[in-house]
């Protein structure tokens, strides 16, 4: 399997000098947590919308993606438009047609891979969604096994989150390919707060990739 570098999305992000810091560093995407208040990363989407603006004057390359749990579509459309989300991240149930009625911005779809079931709900949104997202479930930052893994099917952009870290990245990399890594827990000194020194080290891991 040939490899190529992902593109890195640093999740999480809560405030101004973090969203700054790791888009200086090198980040192609940055999470913002919007609509989920018991996460110790939720941002409002008003303070959300004001870091986004900055990074835009500065880091106009960044793209910014807005997570949200079990939100309705209407609801959904008016964050994108309203803080100028390029990527809406699904990380609840989601039924197909929520999906399909996100206007103006790429779709990810969450899914927690813990074990089969897992697989069947990729081959459920694979189809309709602009990418898929794996994860071992809603910031646990845990890592998903090896043969889960070993028997994922995607059709789409791929996007691999769960406990990565400098001390994997490359590892994980290496064995799976992902068109992008999100990073959260990983990079943190403190929940909702980045190290930038840790930040630093996943971008110097992956050029070796």
């Amino acid at each position: 399997m040939s490899v190529t570098s992902p593109q890195v999305k640093i999740c999480g992000i809560t405030n101004r000098e973090d969203a700054l810091m790791a888009a200086k560093l090198g980040a192609d995407y940055l999470g913002y947590i919007l609509n989920y208040p018991s996460s110790p990363r939720f941002v409002e989407p008003s303070r959300a919308k004001g870091i986004i603006q900055e990074i835009r004057r500065e880091y106009p390359r960044v793209q910014h993606v807005g997570v949200v749990v079990d939100a309705d579509a209407h609801s959904i459309n008016q964050l994108v438009t309203g803080l100028g989300l390029q990527v809406v991240q699904l990380h609840g149930n989601e039924p197909l047609d929520t999906v399909q009625a996100i206007q103006g911005a790429e779709v990810w779809k969450a899914v927690e891979l813990r074990n089969a079931s897992g697989l069947q709900a990729i081959a459920k949104y694979r189809d309709v969604a602009d990418g898929i997202l794996l994860d071992s479930g809603k910031g646990t930052g845990k890592s998903i096994s090896d043969h889960l893994l070993s028997n994922v099917k995607l059709r789409t952009k791929f996007i691999l989150a769960g406990g990565i870290t400098p001390d994997n990245v490359t590892r994980i990399v290496n064995a799976y390919d992902p068109d992008v890594v999100d990073v959260n827990s990983g990079v943190e000194s403190a929940p909702g707060k980045k190290d930038a020194a840790l930040v630093m080290r996943i971008f110097l891991a992956l050029e070796t990739v």
